[in-house]
């Protein structure tokens, strides 16, 4: 019985008596309160005449949770859960979180960081940046398959992932001065502007069925943009099989067409310092050329949307965002089937019966499209693939001339080259 009793208490000693590590002190009132915890142990078993005691397990007061099997330890008074990694890879923009969108702002905003203007934080930021090989979630380092892979995500051709993977070797723990300074001066140097009256609009198509129609987006331009993402949705049982090529204004196209009835698009890298685009009106960005179905006397709708991509336009620097434009649909309407096509034309003659160079002619359908073609020096001029069956009007439009009929209309049903125009004779003399 007494040796018993000596080992009860001997255990409970050992039990109730922590070793103190790191201990502070609380107090007030008639009461001192101590925090403890409980050194770590070794998991090694200690005997000796009829006890034994097993190591014990350690855990700070304040950090996260340790885990083994068979056990889990979390902090002393207070419970600290590490959070889970954030946001989505190439989600970058704003600084430092993200927004949970990827568009036009994130792409810019890995442009800069792979050419040095900006430097990712040696966080959770430089993972979201580094984000391609997608299927390693980077590679240890920012540069133009980041900045290719975040236009992917942009379009929808690949789905959002959570980010992960290595942080970049080239991130510093922040931004190095020199490298802030150098970016203010190229900002600065570019001239960025913040002006209102930015658009970007569908424009307006008439076609016939079992053709082609190319519908431009175009856009209205302050000069300091540098990247577009959108999306445009259609009919897919009336427009088919979209083909997107880069428009008048140049820089770098990648869209997605995989989804019938929906496109994502992404324009960047245009000419203009920094990669700014130029400042201009009602100039095409990107063409759109569709198969038109045999669905006749109907128009079509084209809308901009926010799936797969959303509506963004980027400027220099992200984290100064550019007022976005307005954005207008447009239409296609589809008239009845065409039998055939005709070459039409005629000349632009003098009084006199000389012909007359550099005079516009324009032909205009019964929906409103328009072609135009000019007189050579012998005054000749002529429109092919015209369908038939139609009727149109015939404008001519001279410099030097004024005409005594400038305008006539007629039905076409067959070849013609006798539609002409006489200037009148109070005309100047012509050159030739």
């Amino acid at each position: 019985m007494k040796n018993i009793f000596y080992t009860a208490v001997i255990i409970f000693s050992l039990v109730t008596s922590p070793i103190v590590a790191g201990a502070q002190v609380a107090s007030g009132g008639n009461f001192t309160l101590e925090q403890s915890v409980v050194a770590g142990g070794g998991g090694q078993s200690s005997t000796g005449g009829t006890f034994s005691l097993d190591g014990t397990i350690g855990q700070a007061a304040a950090g996260g949770a340790l885990n083994g099997s068979p056990f889990a330890v979390t902090s002393g008074f207070w419970n600290f859960t590490p959070s889970a990694p954030i946001g989505f890879e190439a989600d970058v923009s704003p600084r430092p979180g993200g927004d949970g969108f990827i568009d036009a702002d994130d792409i810019q905003q890995i442009r800069r960081f792979a050419v040095g203007l900006d430097m990712p934080y040696q966080s959770n930021e430089a993972q979201r940046t580094d984000n391609s090989p997608r299927s390693l979630f980077g590679d240890g380092f920012v540069d133009s398959d980041d900045v290719e892979q975040a236009r992917r995500y942009s379009v929808g051709f690949d789905l959002k992932q959570t980010t992960n993977g290595p942080t970049p070797a080239n991130a510093p723990n922040s931004t190095a001065p020199e490298l802030q300074a150098e970016a203010s001066s190229k900002l600065s140097e570019s001239g960025t502007k913040l002006l209102a009256g930015r658009a970007v609009r569908v424009v307006n198509k008439f076609t016939s069925v079992g053709s082609q129609v190319t519908v431009p987006i175009n856009v209205d331009t302050s000069g300091d943009e540098t990247g577009y993402t959108f999306s445009l949705t259609y009919d897919s049982t009336k427009l088919t099989n979209p083909v997107v090529s880069i428009g008048e204004l140049g820089g770098n196209q990648l869209s997605n067409t995989a989804t019938a009835g929906r496109i994502g698009f992404s324009v960047t890298s245009f000419a203009g310092p920094n990669g700014t685009i130029a400042e201009v009106t009602d100039k095409t960005l990107v063409n759109v050329r569709f198969d038109v179905a045999a669905v006749a006397g109907t128009t079509t709708d084209l809308v901009f949307g926010d799936t797969p991509a959303r509506r963004k336009v980027s400027g220099i620097d992200p984290n100064t965002p550019l007022p976005q434009p307005t954005y207008t649909n447009g239409t296609v309407t589809i008239s009845g089937p065409t039998a055939t096509t005709v070459s039409v034309g005629g000349r632009v003659l003098t009084a006199q019966g000389r012909g007359i160079r550099n005079v516009v002619i324009t032909m205009t359908d019964s929906q409103g499209n328009v072609r135009t073609a000019t007189s050579t020096s012998f005054g000749y001029y002529q429109f092919d693939a015209v369908a038939a069956g139609e009727t149109y009007i015939f404008t001519a439009r001279g410099k030097r001339f004024t005409f005594a009929r400038d305008t006539i209309v007629r039905s076409i049903t067959e070849d013609t080259n006798s539609i002409n125009f006489v200037a009148n004779d109070q005309s100047l003399t012509p050159l030739n």
